[in-house]
Parts: C-alpha cells; structure tokens; sequence
C-alpha cells in the first residue's frame, strides 16, 4: 500500500492539488496580527495621551487662577459706612478698588430703621455665583451689621450683598441690597 506524502500536498477531492500551509504561513499570520494590535494600542496610548495634556493644561490654569486670588495679610483697615438701597443696584453702593498690598475692608450696614433683630446676608459675585452665606446674624447697638472682610479674598469684580431679615417665625423677608465694587 502507497501512502501519500502529506508533507509536500494536499489531494482533494478534484484532484487538484494544493501547497500544504508550513509554519511560516502562521508565523506571518501571527506577526501581522500582532502588529495590528500593537498599532491599536500606540494609537490608543497617543489619543489618552493627548486627553491627559488638555486636562492637564486645565488643571494648570486652575491652579495659577487660585495662587492668583490666594488669600494674603492684610495691612491696614479700611471703613466703610453703608445704607442699604431697596432695589437690587446697577453699579456699586461702595467702590473698594482693588487694594495692594490687602486691607481688612470694615463694613457697617446701617440697619437702624429696620425692625428686624436676626439678619441673613448673602453674598454673590456677579460673574461667579454665590460666594457666602450668613444666617442670623444680629445687629450691634448702634443698629449696624458689621463686616470685616480681607479684600485679597475675592477676586476683581461687583459683589451683591442681599440683606433679609428674620421674622418671629425665622421666615427671611428682602430688606435691601449693596453692592461692592473691587476693580
């Protein structure tokens, strides 16, 4: 009985024949495989790369906006005396400027006429958004809400003080607005 050599050919059933597949078929089969998934990958390490430097940037920026607006000693002390106004202002009741070196900006709202005895004061940056709230806060003797605030605290900008008091049932009721000017 003959047997076939099955290293060289394949017979099938056409008897056509056909090179058998050796080693190196699936050896280049496998390299070119490879080298796709390591071309995937270097794209996908550039691509997160590329994410990872844009965040970066941003994180920079954040971090040079917050030294920017970091909180500093003050030298001096500045006052300021203040009636609220009933309507919420266009253009600042009070202009500090923007102090250097930093001052302690002494703030009295005269509150004299108002009946109220617990006030709540909140305070927003026109362009940012809220920056403080104060809940129940009482006047002095003289009739005043006194603030004392480190003008190195807030950045360049008009802040709106909206000023309510408290009523026998703690609900809160406008009793005017200042807005402070810090350019």
């Amino acid at each position: 009985m003959n047997m076939p050599d099955f290293d060289e050919t394949i017979v099938d059933d056409n008897d056509s024949y056909h090179p058998r597949p050796d080693a190196s078929d699936k050896m280049r089969k496998l390299a070119i495989g490879l080298g796709a998934a390591l071309l995937i990958a270097v794209v996908g390490l550039l691509v997160q790369q590329n994410r990872m430097s844009a965040k970066q940037k941003a994180f920079d920026a954040e971090l040079r906006e917050a030294k920017a607006t970091q909180l500093r000693p003050a030298t001096t002390l500045r006052k300021h005396r203040v009636k609220p106004v009933y309507a919420q202002p266009s253009a600042p009741t009070v202009n500090i400027g923007a102090p250097n070196p930093p001052q302690m900006i002494d703030l009295s709202i005269d509150m004299s006429e108002d009946k109220s005895s617990a006030y709540m004061i909140t305070m927003e940056d026109l362009s940012r958004g809220r920056v403080m709230v104060i809940r129940r806060m009482a006047r002095d003797s003289n009739g005043e809400l006194r603030l004392t605030l480190n003008s190195s605290a807030f950045g360049l900008g008009d802040y709106d003080l909206q000023i309510e008091g408290y009523n026998w049932r703690g609900e809160t009721s406008l009793i005017g607005w200042v807005r402070l000017g810090l350019r």
